[in-house]
């Protein structure tokens, strides 16, 4: 009996078709697999050279997407798993019963598990970095059912290099471009049939969590001495327990907000460990100079937010600083071993321009509009309040100044006589306070943060704030039943006097909004035996030098139950045109005297008016009591009922007065935010 049998033979596959007996099988199989080596060493080629690809591993990256949301395409850094692929062609004959009739398929478990012959090494000129590899056996093939053997290198999270020097000496290599491959020698009965250098093109920005709008990239500094196991290492630690465990950044962490990079370069950080602190600008300016120039040269590219890590000894003005941030800049720097709580502290300043609320070691210092009015107010009642409710406390005072002196130029000189206000903070404790010992934000630093996340007015965040766990509410809890809007301003018997001040220093000055090009950067310590902060305008070739403040004269006028208002009263000609202020033995002339009367007569008023409502309250309830108990009685039910109609009407033109006030100013055409000038002496000879 005769057996027929045709063989299509190609590099990439044998087909066989027909019916050969047994016997011319093995026949077969002994002319073309004579010495039983299914795999001789040859690689499908591309081109005129092997076929390999170089990529991340795709488990590590579904691991990535599934459990650290990030859905971008990966690239190839050195703290990633990588892959790499070669595709071996085969001599099918070795197969048993391949030979034996018919067409047979070819599963991987006929092909060897591992590729003998072939070490790969990751290289840099001669020097091996990663080396004792060995392609294994997948069950993947291309289109033209050719099967992908793989190399996996294990990078995630501290590199494809175990040994720290050598993996600096690898970021050296990608930094300076030079050229690094995937080098393999294939070696059959001792003797090479093949090799290849397939190049390597790294990156050393590595995105670490998140896909979201909002980018931080964490980089390091020579002086911190941090590895990349360490850079990985503290950036996720800062992400885990910081980010994703203090309000109100957890919330949209998990909702996705954020991405996260760590950029495995390092840099010259010299000047700013010897950067010292001082209320010089040009100081502020070389710093500020430093940093930029690490941003721009950063592997990670123009990163909207960026977190530094330098050295333990980040000196500042003599002493240790724990970090320092550009406020509204996009960066901070924070020292090697600093907590979780100043890292988010420096962020709040970088990210969304959140204030100090300590107090700063330089008192003397005068500032602009421009950073107060978020969680620093001169007028918190209205700073902290929305909806006719308040979301932080209004009387205690101290936040970064005790008080401020507002200024357009930031120059003592150019504001003599300006009004001189108390600094107030919305809570008593917070992580802008004591980042050290609190891991909260309170309500109002909360609702800056979200409006620097997603936008809107911060203030509309306030209620969105004291609705979550993990939030100061001091102020808010105390009047969970506050009064009406309407009652906030009078609500304190100060609220006049600062309304009337910040509303003359708006109109001299402008508002926030018209002042936000300035620059400043914010230098800190938490150290409990020596906690200090400064905050210092960056102005570019500046030299000039503070002016003292001169011609004004500060007291505290005492208003009923010992409470203290401090004052500041103009005694130069800057306040007035054409005009002369009265001095008298460095005391306040009659100008003043008006003033301070002006000013008290608009405390009591104040008082009078949230008193005069209580009482129509309770005349109100006194003639109900009384209509109710006089049943029988037509006389004493008419006498309630006139009662209860009286403390109607009172309470409704009460709550309704400042209502007819704007309208009849409106239906008259009279501006009602322009300040009321107080009347004053012109001259005296």
């Amino acid at each position: 009996m005769k057996y027929l049998k045709m063989c299509i033979v190609s590099a990439l596959t044998v087909v066989c078709i027909g019916v050969t007996s047994p016997a011319e099988a093995q026949s077969t199989t002994n002319q073309y697999c004579p010495d039983g080596k299914m795999w001789e060493g040859v690689l499908q080629y591309s081109g005129n050279k092997p076929w390999v690809n170089i990529d991340v591993d795709p488990v590590f990256a579904e691991m990535m997407r599934t459990e650290r949301n990030v859905t971008e395409k990966l690239p190839i850094t050195p703290v990633y798993d990588l892959v790499v692929e070669i595709k071996p062609n085969f001599n099918f004959f070795c197969i048993d019963g391949w030979a034996e009739g018919g067409k047979k398929t070819v599963v991987a478990e006929d092909l060897p598990e591992t590729l003998y012959g072939i070490n790969p090494v990751i290289q840099v000129g001669r020097e091996t970095f990663v080396s004792s590899g060995e392609f294994v056996r997948t069950n993947r093939k291309d289109r033209s059912g050719t099967f992908i053997y793989e190399w996996k290198v294990k990078g995630w999270p501290n590199g494809i290099v175990g040994d720290g020097g050598t993996m600096e000496r690898l970021i050296t290599a990608i930094t300076k471009g030079e050229l690094i491959v995937v080098h393999a020698d294939i070696i059959q009965d001792l003797k090479e049939v093949d090799s290849f250098d397939e190049e390597i093109v790294f990156s050393t920005c590595a995105p670490i969590w998140g896909s979201g709008k909002h980018s931080f990239s964490a980089s390091r500094g020579e002086s911190g001495g941090r590895t990349v196991r360490g850079i990985m290492n503290i950036s996720e630690a800062d992400r885990k327990d910081g980010f994703a465990s203090t309000q109100p950044f957890k919330k949209y962490h998990d909702a996705g907000w954020f991405s996260f990079f760590v950029d495995l370069e390092q840099y010259p950080d010299e000047e700013l460990r010897r950067f010292a602190s001082s209320t010089k600008s040009r100081d502020a300016v070389k710093a500020d100079k430093v940093i930029k120039g690490i941003l721009e040269q950063s592997s990670c590219g123009p990163m909207s937010n960026s977190i530094v890590y330098t050295g333990d000894n980040l000196v500042s003005g003599g002493t240790n600083a724990n970090g320092y941030a550009g406020l509204n800049q996009g960066y901070a720097v924070v020292r090697a071993r600093a907590s979780v709580q100043t890292t988010m502290h420096e962020v709040a300043h970088s990210f969304a321009g959140v204030m100090d609320e300590y107090l700063y070691r330089n008192q003397s210092t005068v500032f602009p509009w421009s950073i107060l009015g978020k969680n620093c107010s001169v007028n918190p009642r209205k700073a902290f309040s929305f909806g006719g409710k308040l979301y932080g406390s209004i009387d205690i005072d101290g936040c970064g100044y005790e008080s401020r002196i507002v200024s357009p130029t930031g120059k003592t000189g150019s504001n003599v006589g300006r009004p001189e206000l108390l600094v107030f903070r919305p809570s008593g404790t917070s992580i802008m306070k004591e980042s050290s010992s609190s891991k909260e934000f309170n309500v109002v630093s909360c609702g800056y943060i979200i409006a620097a996340i997603k936008g809107g007015n911060a203030k509309s965040h306030f209620p969105e704030c004291a609705a979550m766990d993990g939030i100061i509410k001091d102020g808010f809890v105390a009047q969970a039943n506050s009064i009406p809007s309407i009652f906030n301003q009078l609500a304190t018997p100060f609220a006049p006097i600062y309304s009337g001040l910040t509303a003359q220093v708006n109109d001299i000055f402008g508002s926030p909004e018209e002042d936000t090009d300035r620059e400043f950067l914010i230098v800190e310590s938490f150290d409990p035996n020596n906690r200090w902060g400064e905050i210092i305008e960056i102005v570019p070739d500046s030299t000039s030098e503070e002016v003292e403040q001169q011609n004004s004269v500060t007291f505290r006028r005492t208003f009923f139950s010992g409470i203290s208002n401090k004052i500041t009263l103009d005694l130069s000609n800057t306040s007035l045109t054409q005009a002369e202020s009265v001095k008298t033995n460095n005391k306040v002339g009659n100008l003043g005297n008006v003033e301070v009367f002006v000013q008290g007569l608009l405390v009591i008023v104040g008082l009078l008016v949230p008193i005069a409502f209580t009482v129509a309250v309770v005349l109100f309830f006194w003639g109900l009591a009384l209509y109710v108990r006089s049943q029988g009685s037509e006389e004493k039910q008419q006498r309630g009922k006139g009662i209860m109609t009286w403390g109607v009407i009172a309470v409704f033109v009460m709550a309704s007065i400042w209502g007819i006030v704007a309208f009849l100013g409106n239906a008259v055409g009279v501006d009602q935010s322009a300040p009321i000038s107080v009347p004053g002496i012109v001259s005296i000879k």
